[in-house]
């Protein structure tokens, strides 16, 4: 029964440290992702007002 439930308890911090890693990856996924498209905007941005100028 002790057994038991210490591998419930490892399992359930496993899950959790899985999910938060999950989380921050995801997190720095989509913030590099939004520094690309600010980046590609300003670019864009830029090119415009060369072919309007």
């Amino acid at each position: 029964m002790q057994v038991q439930r210490f591998s419930v308890i490892s399992i359930v911090i496993l899950m959790r440290e899985s999910v938060s890693h999950l989380h921050h990856r995801c997190y720095r996924f989509l913030s590099i992702m939004l520094l690309g498209l600010h980046s590609l905007y300003i670019q864009i941005e830029q090119f415009g007002t060369i072919i309007l100028a």
